[in-house]
């Protein structure tokens, strides 16, 4: 028969309370570890919905630190930065998670995006140019090209605009722009195809001079643009009564 030391049997039922204790423990530490997180996205919503995004920034991070496996805290972080006009902060926290292994493939061209955004928010144009030019061949490169769309209006690069807009397709709303950019690269032939009857055929610098407001923004000038310095929209300056007169009026002596 095989002997068994008494101490053994004192020792074991005192291994397994502590192993079941240390088990609690944890647990118990896991559940608070999920409180400080709810609580902590609790207090960034709260701020949110009072327009408030200075103060739900604390709560997010201090929520980032606590949990840094929770993407979606961390992307609503990056977020934030880039709305409140902390686009380098949006860029690190954005570049931190795309460095992480085992992405999916649609999360990470998702997280991609988002950091093409936060290039142009940061005025980084050539890096958020990279980004978008890796996302033309994904599910995203709609949304991508319609970002080079703006980003290459504000560059000047119509050749750029147009061929954007081709990997977009062919809409009648794009019609305005296809013919702007036509007329800017001094290809007025292509601009006339397109559309005929454009005033600015007729009057390369405008039908008026004097006071002008933007339609769309409110933009107030005191010359003729066909596109607003404003809010960068095409044929939407129109002249205000009283302060405009024709360009020909405008030119005699």
């Amino acid at each position: 028969m095989i002997q068994v030391d008494p101490f053994w049997l004192l020792v074991l039922p005192l291994l397994f309370a502590f192993g079941w204790l240390t088990a609690r423990i944890e647990i118990r530490q896991g559940r608070s570890r999920r409180a400080v997180n709810l609580s902590g996205l609790v207090k960034a919503i709260q701020a949110l919905s009072v327009g408030d995004r200075q103060r739900a920034v604390d709560p997010l991070l201090e929520a980032a630190r606590e949990s840094p496996d929770l993407l979606g805290i961390q992307r609503a972080l990056a977020n934030l930065f880039r709305q409140q006009g902390e686009p380098d902060r949006a860029i690190e926290v954005r570049l931190s998670l795309l460095a992480r292994d085992r992405l999916a493939t649609s999360l990470s061209q998702e997280l991609l995006l988002e950091l093409a955004q936060d290039y142009l928010a940061a005025g980084i144009m050539d890096r958020a140019e990279v980004c978008l030019t890796e996302l033309r061949s994904t599910p995203l490169s709609q949304q991508a090209s319609r970002y080079e769309v703006a980003m290459f209006q504000q560059q000047r690069r119509w050749a750029d605009v147009l061929a954007s807009l081709n990997r977009l397709g062919q809409e009648e709303g794009d019609k305005t722009l296809r013919f702007h950019c036509y007329a800017e690269m001094g290809d007025l032939e292509s601009a006339a195809a397109l559309w005929s009857d454009h005033p600015r055929l007729t009057h390369p610098r405008g039908a008026f001079a004097g006071r002008h407001l933007c339609i769309h923004c409110g933009f107030r000038t005191e010359q003729h643009y066909w596109q607003c310095p404003g809010c960068m929209a095409w044929d939407s300056l129109t002249p205000l009564e009283g302060n405009a007169r024709p360009l020909a009026e405008a030119a005699m002596p």
